[in-house]
């Protein structure tokens, strides 16, 4: 007591019990998921390693049913999990407010309508405990589960980054193997010292696409080398839900979808590289990009109507971010599979050509016809033809318009030519190869 402690003469120093900081904070935002926490909430309870290495942050973004009342009930009696609540405000601002309560060394953000395999956890920190102090990030395999199916075939390799994977658990620098981005903080563990140090926070103005990969690639770009640990062995179980019910399955038809995607997502990382994109950095921007591509061409898109406005600002602001990707790697993406005239258009919509590469199609014997096709902007340029050295015109042609979320982008064109020899094309004066 101090009056004793005065009287003595004496001081009597109080111990402080040292509680080192968890391994790791898994935080979760919650909307609307009651359906699906308990199969969530049993994989957390399944994880093998100790319950002191693990900090629980259950984020209610507002929930109208049962969603915040189960969370609590599953808190109550487990020291490391707490719930904070909010009122609704996206993804984003959930997960914002959960690194504000976070006290981990590494933060990752599972959604709480998926679930994690039993040693998730365990087999991250298995690669984390061979010491290499270089690592910026941990990032674990996602797999698709399709719920509405009930073989044995309900979860799927199947993922379009999965090819990451096929080496195995290993370090991977990313500028010596850009092709490795990293698109995800659902499967990816962060370094907090990293991201407080750098004042990092979710784009609250990115609420239906990108917003994980402009995050992982700001914080990539805060370290001092871009090195990622590849857990083959922690599986991620996505659900795919049957009632598509998802943000990502619902809001294709959103234009901020969008718009908010190119203005907010992508300018934002150029911004924060200072207009040097390093190249993995560019492959994410190129891989999201070329998937809006892909979607766009689906029976479902074709049916939606976009205002004029968002397609005058996509013009706007999408070149302005191509400027900083380069050429050769749009000709050289493979990370997924797109058809040849989405990588011209994303050439094209850089605004430093008229028109691709030329592409050499199969000889139709029967006719004696070679077929030569291209894409180009506004008007096709002047062709010159050379067949076996002699200069020839086409026998057929045919221009038709590629589309991009409803709109005109490029025109591809199509050539038949004789196939009595080599055949040779210069476009306005130039020979193309």
């Amino acid at each position: 007591q101090p009056g004793a402690a005065q009287s003595s003469g004496s001081f009597h120093a109080i111990a402080e019990v040292f509680v080192p900081a968890p391994r790791f904070t898994v935080i979760s935002p919650m909307f609307n998921v009651a359906r699906y926490l308990p199969e969530y909430f049993a994989s957390l309870d399944a994880q093998t390693v100790p319950a002191g290495d693990i900090e629980i942050i259950l984020v209610d973004d507002g929930s109208t049913d049962d969603t915040r009342e189960l969370a609590e009930a599953f808190a109550r009696d487990r020291a490391n999990v707490r719930v904070v609540g909010k009122a609704n405000g996206g993804q984003a601002s959930a997960r914002n407010l959960g690194l504000e309560h976070a006290t981990g060394d590494w933060v990752t953000f599972p959604d709480p309508d998926d679930v994690l395999g039993a040693t998730y956890l365990a087999d991250v920190a298995a690669l984390m405990d061979t010491g290499d102090a270089s690592v910026a990030m941990y990032t674990a395999r996602m797999l698709l589960w399709f719920e509405d199916d009930e073989s044995e075939r309900a979860v799927r390799d199947v993922h379009a980054l999965g090819k990451r994977f096929e080496n195995g658990t290993r370090h991977v620098d990313l500028d010596a193997e850009p092709e490795i981005v990293q698109a995800h903080v659902t499967t990816g563990f962060l370094r907090r010292a990293l991201i407080e140090q750098h004042g990092l926070r979710f784009r609250e103005s990115l609420r239906l696409r990108f917003e994980d990969g402009n995050f992982v690639t700001r914080y990539l770009l805060m370290a001092a080398v871009p090195r990622v640990g590849m857990v083959a062995t922690a599986d991620y179980l996505y659900r795919q839900r049957s009632d598509a019910s998802s943000t990502i399955q619902s809001s294709a038809a959103d234009p901020r979808k969008y718009v908010d995607t190119v203005r907010y997502g992508y300018q934002d990382v150029v911004d924060a590289a200072e207009g040097r994109l390093p190249r993995w950095a560019q492959n994410l921007i190129l891989y999201d990009l070329l998937w809006i591509f892909r979607s766009s061409t689906t029976a479902k898109m074709h049916r939606v109507r976009f205002p004029d406005a968002m397609h005058e600002e996509i013009h706007e602001t999408l070149p302005r971010v191509l400027s900083h990707i380069d050429d050769d790697a749009i000709h050289a993406f493979r990370m997924m599979p797109v058809a040849d005239w989405m990588r011209d258009a994303v050439l094209l919509l850089k605004g430093e050509h008229r028109h691709g590469r030329p592409h050499f199609g199969a000889i139709d014997a029967k006719r004696g016809l070679a077929l030569v096709s291209y894409r180009y902007v506004g008007e096709p340029p002047a062709e010159e033809i050379r067949v076996g050295g002699e200069r020839v015109e086409p026998r057929f042609t045919k221009d038709w318009s590629h589309e991009l979320l409803g709109r005109h982008i490029v025109w591809q064109r199509m050539l038949w030519v004789a196939a009595e020899g080599a055949v040779e094309l210069t476009f306005d004066g130039q020979p193309q190869r």
